[in-house]
């Protein structure tokens, strides 16, 4: 059986390199080194399963040295006057929540697990004073109905902001829609309308600045 780890005797101390703090911590047996390669490896986006391969030590390990040198914090110093919530899909394709600055650095506020109401409110409760919730002077959101419910509750004096790209994608959508149900009611598919609506969805979306002039072009061109 091939041997991937083991504990080798210093022939300078006479003892195991487990007991050589310089080289590893008491008790350990992964050395600093190892720990910094694991480290740097993670920031370069490399799976924790492909640096077990690289440094022979099992994913556990690579996972327990990246959280020893992360320090979660259960709240920042001070919390910001403007919030933006978002949702991102992490760890087994779950939602996760995240609330970051809307403004400035947009540094992070807080990372959640799940996106549920109740884990939300039981964070931004338990980690800030009522006095430094009340005063957030606005959140911006997405068009999900359940934050809209909770914020005023968390924030009282703050006014919820719907994000611009959100209203911007709904209104694509909307007018998108309206294009393929003006295309079904057309009898002929082989007219010139029709075509130029199936064929250039994309002059639609454009700016009105210029969509007129982009259409007297395609308009003037042979089908």
């Amino acid at each position: 059986m091939k041997l991937y780890k083991q504990r080798y005797l210093c022939k300078e101390c006479l003892k195991t390199w487990s007991a050589r703090t310089d080289i590893v911590e008491e008790g350990h047996t992964l050395s600093h080194h190892l720990k910094r390669s694991v480290l740097h490896m993670a920031r370069e986006g490399i799976t924790a399963t492909g640096i077990a391969g690289i440094c022979h030590c099992s994913p556990s390990s690579v996972i327990r040295i990246i959280d020893e040198a992360v320090e979660l914090k259960s709240r920042v110093a001070r919390l910001p006057e403007n919030l933006c919530f978002d949702e991102f899909r992490s760890v087994n394709s779950t939602m996760s929540f995240i609330c970051c600055d809307a403004e400035g650095s947009h540094d992070i506020v807080a990372i959640l697990e799940n996106r549920l109401t109740k884990t939300i409110r039981e964070h931004f409760m338990n980690s800030y004073t009522n006095r430094e919730r009340a005063a957030v002077k606005s959140v911006v959101v997405d068009l999900n109905a359940q934050y809209i419910k909770f914020i005023k509750a968390l924030f009282p004096n703050a006014r919820i902001i719907i994000d611009r790209f959100h209203i911007v994608q709904l209104v694509g959508r909307a007018l998108g829609n309206a294009r393929i149900s003006l295309m079904k009611k057309m009898n002929d598919f082989h007219c010139r309308e029709y075509k130029i609506l199936k064929a250039h969805w994309r002059l639609f979306h454009k700016d009105s600045a210029d969509q007129k002039l982009t259409l007297e072009v395609f308009l003037r061109q042979p089908l």
